[in-house]
């Protein structure tokens, strides 16, 4: 990992947005080179490394938010290293790898990109409580973050079905907590808009999508069938 030892990442990550005629004519190759080898890197990084879990992050985290490739490369291997083994989840955990992916969703918010990141929170966060809630409760923004991108797609049901399963299964985990944590939690509006949201389908003569929504998120989020 000669770039990342070198230290020219972050630089040359922060003059990615440098206007064209301010310079960025002259640094666009090497941004463009660097993500390049990073996605060819994130494409061919071998699960069974568990050291490569602090590459990935630190990749992920440096270049996913300039170049939209990099980031989908980014979510591409970190699910492998997750299939691959529960503890890869718990140690990508550990690293700070919603901190990451908050970021990622952040900033590259098209419905196809922010439906891969739901199911890929998920597939780290269903663990047991323990294994998570830490992580999570240090990012407690990420609660209303997907609140506000399901409130913007209703129409979307892979989308609702993929946010509403995440915010199941994280408010599972964080039920125990502090109750500052439980009033974060009901005051997102999680509730609301999952009720909202079945109502509207109902309405619109899909009571199985409904049924769906209940079924992935409305124990976790106290919802009555």
């Amino acid at each position: 990992m000669l770039v990342k030892e070198a230290g020219v990442v972050p630089t040359l990550a922060g003059v990615a947005a440098d206007v064209y005629e301010a310079g960025g004519k002259h640094t666009r190759k090497a941004v463009d080179a660097l993500c390049r080898g990073t996605i060819a890197w994130l494409d061919e990084v071998d699960p069974i490394d568990f050291m490569e879990l602090s590459n990935l992050m630190y990749f992920a985290h440096e270049l996913g938010g300039v170049c939209e490739d990099v980031a989908m490369a980014s979510l591409t291997a970190i699910a492998r290293f997750a299939h691959h083994r529960p503890e890869h989840a718990a140690g990508m955990l550990q690293a700070g790898v919603v901190r990451v992916l908050h970021a990622l969703v952040s900033e590259h918010r098209s419905p196809e990109f922010v439906e891969e990141v739901f199911s890929i929170l998920y597939l780290l966060c269903d663990l047991p409580a323990e294994a998570v809630y830490e992580h999570v409760e240090g990012e407690m923004e990420i609660l209303t973050t997907v609140v506000e991108m399901l409130g913007d797609g209703p129409l979307n049901m892979r989308l609702q079905l993929a946010g509403f399963r995440l915010l199941g299964v994280l408010f599972s985990r964080l039920r125990a907590m502090s109750e500052e944590t439980k009033r974060a939690i009901d005051d997102t509006g999680a509730k609301d808009l999952l009720i909202g949201a079945m109502q509207k389908l109902k309405a619109a003569g899909y009571p199985d999508q409904a049924a769906w929504l209940h079924v992935v998120a409305g124990r976790a989020l106290r919802v009555p069938a």
